[in-house]
């Protein structure tokens, strides 16, 4: 038992050294409301509750972090903004952002559009009534028996600051599928399990979601929190820029486990030893010019993509919203990502002034 305890402590103190020394970049992405360190001392808190996640790559731990960092959404378990989830990977174990029902509902009142958002669940002894098409409503009495029965359905409703709502209704059939696909729920752990009702109202408010433009932000976390509902990698793992010199240089064994993880295919026993000359000194040189490269063709690729935004038509820019968000969840550069969510911003902007 000391001894798992000594390795989780190992462990811990590993990934709490990568994301101090990575600070400034996730201060770069949190909003000024947020502090780092409280960030943070939030996230390693969270991997303490799920141990599971420190045996992570921690190139997919420090991507969810950033993610996270990007929604300013905090991933507090007890709060339930944002939740931290392993997933078996092709074989290795990954980390994606599961979003609580609660951060679905604070990013909606970002946008700054509605007025109030809501879900509920409905049970069986409930008395429940609706009705969808151009005449929709819907009436709710809970029961308010000790026993209510099991759920039946879960509802979202939205309303706007104008003064008009939009509702959805999800049955069981479209939840279950949502929870049987969620690795969080595979893996027996996580919200779903916890806080199954919770669960429910998340995944009615997610599609709700769904048909209102509110923000880009709000469409982010949609899609992905979606790609984690449906079991799908998120991609996390080429976000960050993880400074791999912030990694302890004791332990050898583990740390060889984590250079490999942290340096692509070539780990520890692929490089020549300190105190080697090798005839191929150039070589050095070489791969430390390819890296600004690859960030040159990222900033060339978002900064067209913006450039062309200015002249397409209505339908074309519809289309763009989709292409910047991919193009967005490939991006390796946390200033590459906000840049691209700036662009969709704008995008928003000229796409409302055009329709008008």
């Amino acid at each position: 038992m000391s001894g798992e305890l000594t390795a989780q402590t190992t462990k811990a103190t590993t990934i709490r050294d990568l994301l101090v020394k990575n600070q400034e970049q996730i201060k770069a992405a949190l909003p000024t409301t947020l502090r780092t360190d409280r960030f943070i001392r939030i996230a390693m808190t969270s991997m303490a509750r799920t141990p599971a996640l420190y045996d992570c790559t921690p190139r997919s731990l420090y991507g969810a972090v950033i993610q996270c960092a990007q929604l300013g959404l905090e991933p507090d378990d007890l709060r339930g903004l944002a939740h931290l989830i392993p997933f078996k990977n092709k074989g290795s174990m990954e980390v994606q952002v599961m979003l609580g029902y609660k951060g679905l509902i604070e990013l909606a009142h970002r946008s700054g559009r509605i007025s109030d958002i809501k879900a509920e669940v409905v049970y069986e002894k409930d008395t429940f009534n609706f009705q969808m098409g151009t005449q929709e409503f819907l009436k709710h009495t809970p029961s308010l028996e000790q026993d209510p029965g099991g759920p039946i359905c879960a509802y979202a409703i939205v309303r706007f600051k104008d003064g008009s709502q939009r509702c959805d209704v999800l049955p069981p059939r479209d939840i279950e599928k949502a929870r049987n696909s969620s690795n969080a729920f595979r893996f027996k752990s996580g919200p779903w399990v916890t806080h199954p009702a919770e669960m429910w109202k998340k995944t009615a408010i997610r599609r709700l979601l769904k048909t209102i433009p509110l923000s880009p932000e709000v469409e982010s976390a949609v899609a992905l929190d979606e790609r984690e509902s449906a079991g799908v990698d998120q991609g996390l793992s080429v976000m960050g820029e993880v400074d791999e010199m912030s990694l302890p240089k004791k332990s050898p064994g583990r740390l060889a486990k984590l250079a490999e993880e942290m340096g692509g295919q070539n780990g520890e026993e692929d490089r020549p030893p300190v105190h080697e000359t090798t005839d191929k000194k150039p070589e050095a040189p070489e791969v430390e010019e390819k890296a600004p490269e690859v960030a040159e063709t990222e900033e060339q690729r978002t900064d067209s993509l913006i450039k062309r935004i200015r002249d397409c038509d209505v339908e074309t820019l519809e289309a763009m919203a989709d292409s910047l968000q991919a193009i967005k969840a490939g991006l390796s550069k946390v200033k590459n990502r906000i840049k691209v969510d700036k662009a969709l911003e704008f995008h928003r902007k000229v796409l409302a002034e055009r329709k008008d």
